[in-house]
């Protein structure tokens, strides 16, 4: 990141350092603004390195986790004089109701590759006599982002809840079926989102 910092400043870097050695090393053309850094620091270390380095940070977890990474990167950052803004990651299945919503979610669930996952999460994890457990089927099939599952208010309703008790500033979605469900979230979960007039 040093590095980087200093070709985007300077558009040249002649950096000597343990691992990397730069002679007139250029980077053109240079930005015509400040490049953010974003990291997904969640570990002691991570949120270190992000408090001296990132601008934003990526994070997963439900709202305790959230206030209890926002806590401790705001402390990390304080240390060195900084201020980094978390955004976190959610998985989205919405309907008309609750019902629908998890319906919507079980006929996803029950439709997974389990071969495939089986790839991902590794053998050791499958429950031989039965297949792979529907919780650990979920985490692997959503790279263990919390998923949220539920009707358009009470999708709008959590997320005014993250904006009143953490310091989260924005939250990056993922769908089922980006085409309609991210129509849907603007229709129907934007307009009830008590936050948007809070924060505008």
């Amino acid at each position: 990141m040093t590095i980087l910092k200093e070709l985007w400043e300077h558009g040249v870097s002649d950096f000597k350092g343990d691992w990397f050695q730069l002679d007139a090393c250029q980077c053109k053309p240079l930005p015509t603004r400040q490049l953010p850094v974003v990291c997904a620091g969640q570990s002691g270390r991570g949120l270190r390195f992000t408090a001296e380095m990132g601008d934003r940070n990526f994070v997963i977890g439900d709202i305790p986790k959230l206030q209890e990474i926002s806590a401790g990167l705001n402390a990390e950052a304080a240390k060195v004089g900084r201020h980094v803004k978390t955004i976190a990651l959610n998985n989205l299945f919405m309907a008309e109701t609750d019902q629908e919503a998890q319906a919507y979610f079980d006929h996803i669930l029950d439709g997974a590759d389990e071969g495939a996952l089986a790839n991902i999460v590794g053998q050791a994890e499958l429950d031989q006599s039965e297949g792979m457990s529907r919780s650990l089927k979920a985490k692997a099939m959503f790279m263990g982002l919390p998923t949220l599952v539920g009707s358009y208010q009470t999708i709008a309703d959590y997320f005014d809840r993250m904006a009143e008790e953490t310091e989260v500033v924005a939250v990056m979605l993922a769908f089922p079926d980006f085409t309609t469900d991210l129509n849907d979230f603007f229709k129907h979960v934007w307009p009830r989102l008590q936050c948007r007039e809070r924060r505008s």
